[in-house]
């Protein structure tokens, strides 16, 4: 996932399974769609994954427009918390 002009980070999001809710598939967009677009937002992020299975969120990132901090607040305004491992 790590190109030569990008960084990775991949956070551990423990309440990313809790919060999925199969009866509500209609209106509410599922964690990983939330979360998905909460971070395209953010500029210089290249890719998403969510591994709602793992409880992962990884982020391949231009280091030049955006870092760890900017995705971390993401995540936390989105209600899901979690420590990033390092690039």
């Amino acid at each position: 996932m790590d190109t030569p002009a990008t960084h990775q980070i991949v956070f551990q999001v423990p309440s990313l399974a809790e919060q999925a809710d199969p009866e509500d598939t209609c209106c509410t967009p599922s964690p990983a769609e939330a979360i998905t677009h909460g971070l395209r937002r953010i500029p210089g992020v290249r890719r998403i994954e969510v591994d709602a299975c793992c409880q992962r969120v990884g982020v391949e990132y231009d280091p030049a427009k955006t870092g760890p901090a900017a995705l971390a607040q993401v995540l936390e305004h989105l209600g899901y918390l979690g420590g990033g491992t390092r690039d």
